[in-house]
């Protein structure tokens, strides 16, 4: 159970790197993914082999030598096939449990590499036909997130800050990450302040700013109970930088002083 809670689940276009790094690491430990890598035009294909014909006489004891060797190698190969085959249903089972249902059961392919092939060509974002959804994913980020919650809101930034920059290569990390301050400065304007001043003076990693963020909610929050985005715009809730909607410091009442 804890091998399946560390998996990747493909359940979008955000996910495919990490998730076919998952299936392809598994199926090179096993040996396999020569027969499934979606890149290759024309992989080998596991076949079982060919058992050695019984056509010699009684007395030919040369035949017999040499069909006792045809037949040793067929078992060989015929041990080989059958652990190709065990280990290629073990990836079949991992892409059935990796993938989300809803995009598992649109597959319609009956192999493993036939499987790859058709996420890859839905899913891989890469592809030309996902331009025009990955920019317009990465401006909806920009817009603070409402009902969301800021943990998933993070991690798809992240995601798509890989993406857009492999689109728009002349989009740096300065760009992205000023991009990211400005979206937070529609829940915390401090922390946005803070950040675009000193990403004037300093380099600071898009990763380190996020991460950056997500430590300074934490901080106000229980650990775990973290709100969704939303809340913050709620009246009784505080601004990710720690004051109530009518800007005084959080825990501190209208008339100034600290509530009991």
């Amino acid at each position: 159970m804890a091998e399946l809670r560390n998996l990747v689940i493909l359940s979008s276009y955000l996910d495919w790197d990490e998730w076919l790094m998952q299936i392809k690491s598994r199926a090179r430990q096993r040996n396999v993914w020569g027969y499934i890598d979606p890149d290759v035009d024309n992989p080998p294909i596991s076949t079982p082999p060919k058992e050695p014909e019984l056509n010699i006489s009684v007395d030919d004891n040369q035949a017999k030598l040499k069909l006792d060797f045809e037949w040793k190698r067929y078992v060989m190969a015929d041990r080989k096939y059958e652990e190709t085959e065990k280990n290629l249903n073990l990836i079949a089972d991992l892409i059935q449990t990796t993938v989300a249902p809803a995009i598992y059961f649109a597959v319609r392919a009956k192999t493993v590499r036939e499987q790859l092939v058709q996420l890859k060509k839905d899913h891989d974002p890469t592809d030309a036909s996902r331009g025009e959804t990955i920019r317009t994913n990465y401006e909806r980020l920009q817009t603070a997130p409402r009902g969301t919650d800021l943990d998933k809101w993070v991690y798809e930034w992240r995601k798509q800050k890989e993406l857009i920059q492999r689109q728009r290569p002349e989009l740096t990390e300065a760009n992205v990450t000023l991009d990211f301050i400005r979206a937070v400065r529609q829940l915390d304007s401090g922390w946005a302040l803070h950040w675009s001043t000193k990403i004037r003076t300093e380099n600071p990693s898009f990763h380190t700013v996020t991460q950056d963020l997500l430590e300074h909610v934490r901080m106000l929050y229980p650990a775990g109970q973290i709100p969704s985005a939303a809340a913050f715009s709620t009246p009784q809730a505080p601004t990710l930088g720690g004051n109530t909607p009518d800007g005084k410091p959080h825990g501190q009442s209208k008339g100034g002083k600290p509530k009991c």
